[in-house]
């Protein structure tokens, strides 16, 4: 779903959560990397088109989570499970 979008490619994309675990979810929770430079509009426009593409595919809204690609290597997970999609 992610490669017919309009997602810029210097945006990483992944899921994780509750939803990778197969347990019972009420979203799908996506982690979103943009790069240290990005402007916010770009960022907000990306966001929305993630959040669209997810509840299309899903019928679950996105819980995005957003951090910068210099932060992205401490970033850590509860679980620390995730799946790269974009």
């Amino acid at each position: 779903a992610f490669s017919r979008s309009k997602i810029d490619k210097t945006f990483q994309i992944y899921v994780f959560g509750s939803y990778l675990r197969h347990t019972l979810y009420n979203d799908i929770d996506v982690l979103v990397v943009h790069g240290d430079g990005q402007i916010k509009l770009e960022i907000d426009k990306t966001c929305a088109e993630i959040n669209k593409v997810v509840l299309n595919a899903t019928g679950k809204p996105a819980d995005l989570e957003i951090v910068d690609q210099s932060r992205f290597p401490s970033y850590s997970l509860t679980h620390d499970n995730k799946e790269r999609l974009y």
